[in-house]
């Protein structure tokens, strides 16, 4: 549930959003830059996970995980605390 495209689909579904695009507009970000931070190529910054958080009345902490775990540069030491950490959001 908290992978970030779920999380991403809740906040579409609660601001009735119907594409990434959209979603991007309304977090001040580029398309493409969106697109990256979905993609893993680059971290999500701490103010669009926020606000996605919010608009999908997620643990902000929930979304900060599954960013980082989605986020290909993430060491693997990181990456296995932040996905026990959404293991642990997920009860």
């Amino acid at each position: 549930m908290y992978e970030l495209d779920s999380i991403v689909n809740l906040y579409k579904a609660r601001t009735g959003v119907k594409r990434d695009k959209e979603v991007a507009a309304r977090l001040h970000l580029s398309p493409a830059a969106f697109s990256n931070y979905m993609q893993g190529l680059n971290l999500m910054p701490q103010f669009a996970i926020a606000q996605i958080s919010e608009g999908a009345g997620v643990d902000p902490m929930a979304t900060m995980a599954a960013a980082n775990v989605t986020y290909k540069k993430t060491p693997e030491e990181e990456r296995s605390w932040w996905m026990a950490k959404l293991e642990n959001l997920r009860i």
